[in-house]
């Protein structure tokens, strides 16, 4: 439901359901202004066509027979063959570093002293 405050005409979407069954206060925010809204009336129930009766739900059932839960997937073995090529490149790439680090941990501590710590916490000091 669509409301607009009477003094400044600001403009507020409510759902009906929040305006419950009876007539409530409201307030702007804009101007503080106050006001009574009555809820929207009942909507009246669809009219049922006396010419048509209605199907039964065993017959509906049966036109249409229950489908599987999950759809058939067929496995793509390309994008198996990515993801397996995109671990073992990470992989490598984290062995490589951690050699590298081991291998140029002089180098490294020499260039970054707050690293000989972490060094000696693996017991990795230099000779």
């Amino acid at each position: 439901m669509r409301l607009v405050c009477p003094k400044c005409q600001a403009a507020y979407d409510v759902p009906d359901t929040r305006l419950g069954g009876k007539p409530r206060r409201l307030r702007c925010t804009r101007c503080a202004h106050e006001w009574m809204v009555e809820p929207p009336p009942p909507l009246p129930p669809p009219p049922v066509s006396p010419l048509r009766p209605a199907a039964p739900l065993v017959a509906a059932a049966a036109a249409h027979p229950p489908q599987a839960a999950f759809p058939d997937y067929t496995e793509d073995k390309t994008s198996d063959r990515g993801a397996l090529a995109a671990w073992a490149v990470s992989v490598l790439l984290v062995t490589g570093l951690a050699l590298a680090a081991v291998y140029f941990r002089e180098d490294v501590m020499r260039l970054w002293p707050p690293s000989q710590r972490l060094y000696a916490l693996f017991g990795a000091v230099p000779p």
